[in-house]
Protein backbone atom coordinates (compact mmCIF):
# COMPACT_ATOMS: atom_id res chain seq x y z
CA UNK A 1 0.00 0.00 0.00
CA UNK A 2 0.99 3.08 -0.54
CA UNK A 3 0.45 6.72 1.09
CA UNK A 4 1.05 10.27 -0.81
CA UNK A 5 1.60 12.81 1.80
CA UNK A 6 1.30 17.00 0.34
CA UNK A 7 1.83 20.06 2.35
CA UNK A 8 -0.11 22.23 0.34
CA UNK A 9 1.09 25.34 1.89
CA UNK A 10 4.43 24.62 1.57
CA UNK A 11 5.01 26.10 -1.95
CA UNK A 12 8.88 25.86 -1.97
CA UNK A 13 9.35 22.42 -0.91
CA UNK A 14 11.08 23.09 2.19
CA UNK A 15 8.74 21.31 5.26
CA UNK A 16 8.42 18.40 2.58
CA UNK A 17 11.58 17.95 2.54
CA UNK A 18 12.26 18.60 6.19
CA UNK A 19 9.69 15.80 6.68
CA UNK A 20 11.24 13.72 3.98
CA UNK A 21 14.73 13.55 5.77
CA UNK A 22 12.29 12.85 9.60
CA UNK A 23 10.89 9.72 7.98
CA UNK A 24 13.74 8.58 7.07
CA UNK A 25 15.36 8.48 10.88
CA UNK A 26 12.86 5.98 11.49
CA UNK A 27 14.49 2.82 10.30
CA UNK A 28 11.35 0.86 9.43
CA UNK A 29 10.67 3.66 6.62
CA UNK A 30 14.26 3.86 5.28
CA UNK A 31 13.81 2.59 1.49
CA UNK A 32 10.25 3.91 1.59
CA UNK A 33 9.99 7.29 0.92
CA UNK A 34 10.17 8.80 -2.19
CA UNK A 35 10.35 11.93 -3.77
CA UNK A 36 7.54 12.80 -6.15
CA UNK A 37 8.42 16.40 -8.06
CA UNK A 38 6.16 18.67 -9.12
CA UNK A 39 5.40 18.77 -13.25
CA UNK A 40 7.38 21.85 -15.13
CA UNK A 41 5.60 24.56 -16.01
CA UNK A 42 6.15 26.28 -18.78
CA UNK A 43 7.46 29.17 -18.08
CA UNK A 44 9.44 27.98 -14.53
CA UNK A 45 11.67 25.07 -14.45
CA UNK A 46 10.73 22.01 -12.20
CA UNK A 47 13.02 21.24 -9.02
CA UNK A 48 10.08 21.77 -6.56
CA UNK A 49 8.58 18.82 -4.61
CA UNK A 50 4.55 18.04 -4.74
CA UNK A 51 4.88 15.15 -2.41
CA UNK A 52 6.02 12.29 -0.41
CA UNK A 53 5.67 8.71 -1.21
CA UNK A 54 5.67 6.40 1.46
CA UNK A 55 5.02 2.47 0.99
CA UNK A 56 3.72 0.88 3.46
CA UNK A 57 3.66 -3.07 4.38
CA UNK A 58 4.28 -5.19 7.13
CA UNK A 59 6.75 -5.03 10.10
CA UNK A 60 4.94 -2.39 11.22
CA UNK A 61 5.83 0.46 8.72
CA UNK A 62 2.24 2.23 9.74
CA UNK A 63 3.09 2.25 12.62
CA UNK A 64 6.49 4.07 12.48
CA UNK A 65 4.80 6.38 9.98
CA UNK A 66 2.32 7.21 12.73
CA UNK A 67 4.96 7.77 15.43
CA UNK A 68 7.53 9.81 13.25
CA UNK A 69 4.71 11.90 11.31
CA UNK A 70 3.17 12.89 14.84
CA UNK A 71 6.75 13.51 16.58
CA UNK A 72 7.36 15.62 13.20
CA UNK A 73 3.95 17.72 13.60
CA UNK A 74 4.57 18.04 17.42
CA UNK A 75 7.78 19.99 17.15
CA UNK A 76 6.10 22.81 14.42
CA UNK A 77 5.54 25.82 15.70
CA UNK A 78 3.09 26.89 12.73
CA UNK A 79 -0.28 25.43 11.48
CA UNK A 80 0.49 22.64 9.15
CA UNK A 81 -1.87 21.46 6.43
CA UNK A 82 -1.57 18.29 5.26
CA UNK A 83 -2.96 15.70 2.01
CA UNK A 84 -3.03 12.40 2.36
CA UNK A 85 -3.81 10.67 -0.58
CA UNK A 86 -4.79 6.84 -0.60
CA UNK A 87 -6.24 4.22 -2.98
CA UNK A 88 -7.75 7.16 -4.78
CA UNK A 89 -9.16 8.83 -1.27
CA UNK A 90 -7.97 12.43 -0.44
CA UNK A 91 -8.16 13.47 3.26
CA UNK A 92 -7.25 17.03 3.81
CA UNK A 93 -6.64 17.90 7.42
CA UNK A 94 -5.57 21.59 9.25
CA UNK A 95 -4.06 22.41 12.11
CA UNK A 96 -3.49 18.65 13.05
CA UNK A 97 -1.94 17.83 16.08
CA UNK A 98 0.41 14.67 16.78
CA UNK A 99 -2.18 12.82 18.51
CA UNK A 100 -4.62 13.63 15.84
CA UNK A 101 -2.34 12.42 13.37
CA UNK A 102 -1.52 9.43 14.85
CA UNK A 103 -5.15 8.24 14.56
CA UNK A 104 -5.65 9.13 11.32
CA UNK A 105 -2.99 7.51 10.36
CA UNK A 106 -3.94 4.34 12.26
CA UNK A 107 -7.40 4.80 10.89
CA UNK A 108 -5.98 4.94 7.27
CA UNK A 109 -3.53 1.80 7.95
CA UNK A 110 -6.62 -0.44 9.35
CA UNK A 111 -8.65 0.72 6.22
CA UNK A 112 -6.62 -2.13 3.64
Amino acid sequence: MQILIRLPGDSSGQQLSELRNWLLLEPQLRGRVTIIPKPADADRLGGAWDALAVALGSGGTGAALSGALSSWLSRRRQDTKIEIDRKNKKYTFTNVNSEVAREILKELESDK
